[in-house]
């Protein structure tokens, strides 16, 4: 192997899980983290950045939200003819990052962007389950009587690099996951990817409101499926902020999946028939348990229903900020029209007066433009909106190319 020294910046479960299982044997591992509380691997030489950016090859893992500043240390210290593994969750975002750094058009380096499906939880796992072979087992394999298995047969690592380097570093490291350790790579575009992972984002938001519900899935007779929520939360308790973040703001198909999932779960809710007992009057008691009952389950709608609001005035300033950056004025009647007729089909879909439905909707609209008028109006846009805003435009851009170049 051509490879003598695997250099890692970022010591946190992804990086140490490569220094501890993926690293090739015989290679000299580096690994560096700006973090004080940082975690290191005991198979690893601790330095800096700068030595381990001197490596044959190197893996970016650390946050997404931190690579804007990486990329600049790995511009200035990386090591010409060294392999840069970009290892992030999503995809798009990323190589726009890489391609602003510059990385991308340097002809002395070589950029592998992947993304390892392959968490601490499902290596420990996969160790857990493998029985290593016996001396027996050896000797029918040699006579190519009997297949090996190796201790990470099927796990994957998506490879998004628009073309890897012939006889580079980058093609013998995969070479090696798949031979060695049985990790095979599947190449895959970044839309494709992260079109294909938001079903992630979707998973940990479920596993995410059930951890914030606060409900308690080890109970004393789960049941099978029970069990497993149990699980999936444990693991999820060991993501990290910045990568719950990266999954659901950096992936821009996510948004779409989890708004899909709420209206469906909007549509089973409202089908689920509630009836209390006491409503027929016999039994004043039990008819205030029933009446207390159904507040609570109100107060819960009004709390949903809260956040769902906080969330789209997030983004409907965020498209008043566009509106204002390319010189649109904050009304747009053809869409407003279109919003009142998506809202009768929801009325209708839901059983609501389509006339009250609609006049709900107007409203929502007309605050919305009045808000965003008054924000661009008196230059108020900071901590307004969650969502960082553009830069306010005089003219309306002539095109989109026009618009790009900003």
């Amino acid at each position: 192997m051509s490879i003598k020294s695997l250099g890692i910046i970022g010591a946190g479960e992804l990086g140490n899980t490569i220094a501890n299982h993926l690293a090739p044997e015989g290679v000299e591992v580096f690994q560096s983290d700006s973090r004080q509380e940082a975690n290191f691997s005991d198979k690893v030489t601790i330095t800096d950045d700068e030595e381990v950016l001197q490596s044959d090859v190197i893996v970016l893992a650390t946050p997404v939200q931190s690579y804007p500043d990486v990329f600049r240390v790995v511009d200035r210290y990386v090591k010409p003819g060294s392999t840069i593994f970009e290892v992030g969750s999503v995809k798009m975002a990323t190589r726009t990052m890489l391609r602003d750094s510059g990385l991308l058009d340097r002809p002395d380096i070589e950029v592998v962007e992947s993304h390892p499906l392959l968490g601490p939880d499902i290596i420990e796992a996969a160790i857990a389950a493998y029985t290593a072979p016996t001396e027996g087992d050896l000797e029918l394999a040699a006579e190519g009587q009997l297949v090996i298995p190796r201790v990470f047969d099927g796990l994957m690592i998506a490879v998004t690099t628009e073309k890897l380097k012939r006889g580079g570093k980058g093609k013998e490291l995969l070479r090696y996951w798949q031979d060695k350790l049985g990790i095979g790579s599947i190449e895959i575009t970044d839309i494709e990817h992260d079109k294909q992972m938001a079903i992630q984002a979707l998973d940990f938001a479920i596993l995410q409101a059930a951890i914030n519900t606060g409900l308690e899935f080890d109970i004393d007779a789960p049941t099978p499926l029970t069990r497993q929520m149990a699980n999936l939360i444990r693991v999820m308790t060991r993501h990290s902020a910045e990568l719950i973040e990266t999954i659901e703001k950096y992936n821009p198909f996510a948004a779409r999946i989890r708004a899909n999932y709420l209206a469906a779960f909007a549509a089973f809710n409202s089908s689920v028939k509630i009836i209390p007992r006491g409503l027929d009057g016999a039994n004043p008691e039990d008819s205030y348990a029933a009446r207390t009952a159904l507040r609570r389950l109100v107060a819960f709608d009004d709390d949903a229903i809260a956040a769902l609001t906080a969330h789209r005035r997030a983004v409907t300033d965020h498209i008043g900020d566009i509106n204002s950056y390319m010189g649109l004025p904050m009304r747009d009647p053809e869409q407003e029209a279109a919003k009142l007729a998506e809202q009768a089909d929801r009325a209708a879909r839901f059983g609501l007066p389509v006339v009250e439905q609609q006049a709900y909707m107007q409203s929502v609209m007309d605050l919305t433009v009045t808000r965003n008028e008054e924000r661009h109006r008196h230059g108020t846009r900071e901590g307004d909106s969650n969502i960082q805003a553009l830069p306010t435009r005089e003219q309306p851009a002539d095109s989109l190319e026009e618009l790009k170049q900003g």
